[in-house]
């Protein structure tokens, strides 16, 4: 064998190892690298989250600038938004959403955006223009609060509905006294009752009968119950307050629900406020709100001016005009910044 020769079989196995080495270098060259350097047209995180179970019981907080958009992503649609201040912040909801933004450049105020069964609190703070962008804040679903749950920052103990009592539906039994009757012995006789006298057989002396009758009797006489006692449930609600002031003027905030099967009304000009002093005013929104069975109805008023705690009494009247119900609550204003 010459050794400058190698065998065909070796010559065959060195050739297949050097395909396979091109092979693998075409490979390592053709596979593409992993670009690590970041995407300059990406920006930050703009997303914030929010549980909304939280946001029921104390508040969101939204340091805005002029210039921004703020976009409210919350779990139900939304029916409104009130702030205690207008011209402050001009927002615009759409389905589930709530777009936000700062029209002035300082201050802090309370916003609240209302769905069909619940409230939710933020607390915008405004600033100056620091260059515009765009805010997210998503409000994670839970579930579907129960109409027994108290309204944040009150205690868990449900507020009484004291009823107004029906009158009184017991039959009136009037005692019908029997006259005496005087019967005349001589009435009596048969042979006395002569014709050429007249007068003594008048006619009622027949009504002796009657005389089965000797004691007075009490005959129940059936007297229509009155309207008021026809339906004898009570009117189930409960009412819940929250009141918040900047130190100017105070807004006062409740939910009612409507525990029982039949329609309620109130007016918001009923509503009784007192503090220390005396009477508290205030400017009413809404006349004449009903509540369907089951259903929770939430509204403000305006007090013109600062409060630190009062009294108020609400009164609900049955769609049927036949039952009253009022809820008394002592409210502690909470103060905002």
């Amino acid at each position: 064998m010459n050794p400058t020769n190698p065998p065909r079989s070796l010559r065959s196995v060195l050739l297949s190892a050097l395909v396979l080495a091109t092979l693998a270098g075409s490979r390592a060259a053709a596979a593409p690298t992993q670009d690590t350097t970041p995407n300059p047209y990406i920006g930050g995180n703009i997303t914030r989250t929010y549980s909304a179970d939280d946001l029921k019981k104390t508040y969101g907080i939204l340091d805005m600038a002029v210039g921004e958009i703020w976009v409210l992503n919350l779990p139900d649609t939304v029916t409104d938004v009130i702030t205690s201040r207008d011209g402050v912040l001009q927002f615009s909801q759409r389905g589930n959403r709530v777009v936000m933004g700062a029209i002035a450049s300082s201050g802090s105020y309370p916003v609240l955006v209302m769905t069909g069964d619940s409230v939710y609190f933020f607390q915008a703070r405004l600033s100056a223009s620091r260059g515009g962008g765009v805010r997210n804040v998503v409000v994670r679903g839970d579930e579907s609060p129960n109409q027994d749950q108290q309204m944040p920052g009150f205690p868990a103990t449900p507020a009484t509905s004291e009823v107004a009592p029906p009158r009184s539906s017991s039959p009136v039994v009037r005692s019908v006294p029997t006259p005496a009757l005087a019967v005349p012995v001589a009435a009596i006789q048969p042979a006395q009752a002569s014709v050429s006298t007249p007068v003594t057989v008048a006619a009622p002396m027949r009504s002796a009968p009657a005389a089965v009758v000797s004691a007075p009797v009490s005959v129940p006489v059936s007297v229509p119950s009155a309207p008021v006692a026809a339906p004898s449930q009570a009117v189930d609600a409960s009412v819940d307050f929250r009141a918040l002031s900047n130190g100017q003027q105070t807004m006062l905030y409740y939910q009612v629900i409507n525990h029982g099967s039949t329609p309620l009304t109130f007016d918001e000009a009923s509503l009784t406020l007192r503090n220390a002093v005396g009477p508290v005013a205030y400017t009413p929104t809404r006349r004449d709100v009903t509540v369907a069975p089951g259903q929770a109805v939430q509204g403000q008023v305006l007090i013109p001016n600062a409060q630190t705690s009062f009294d108020a009494l609400w009164t609900s009247v049955a769609t049927d005009g036949q039952a009253q119900a009022r809820v008394t609550r002592t409210v502690t204003v909470e103060r905002v910044n």
